[in-house]
């Protein structure tokens, strides 16, 4: 159960850095949205460690945590086109090329794990 937690919980929670980055504010300076990021962080973390311990199951928590971070990196572009402006899904061909690395990654990533999770859930019945 511990090893599920810490393993997938730390998927779940390198993901939130992602929307910690793009939904703080920008007005706060770089030392607090650096401490709001780190604690985003260790919370969702937590929290993720938590539910492996509700959840009783190691395989059911793993599969429930990692088909949450399949959902929030298919997210990230998303949530970069809206904070942004610019991104893989708002098609505009001056984007800066990390971004557009980091959005086609994430969403790759994103398929995979859930296909992956699908095929898993799928063999086991």
């Amino acid at each position: 159960m511990l090893t599920v937690g810490i393993c997938s919980g730390m998927v779940v929670a390198t993901v939130t850095l992602f929307y910690a980055n793009k939904l703080l504010p920008m007005g706060n300076t770089l030392d607090q949205r650096y401490d709001w990021v780190f604690m985003a962080y260790f919370a969702v973390w937590l929290v993720c460690l938590i539910w492996t311990f509700i959840r009783r199951k190691a395989k059911q928590a793993a599969v429930d945590l990692l088909q949450l971070s399949g959902v929030l990196l298919l997210g990230i572009p998303v949530v970069n086109m809206f904070t942004t402006g610019n991104g893989l899904l708002s098609f505009d061909l001056t984007i800066p090329l990390s971004t557009l690395f980091v959005d086609a990654l994430s969403m790759l990533l994103g398929f995979t794990l859930l296909y992956t999770i699908g095929k898993i859930n799928y063999s086991k019945r």
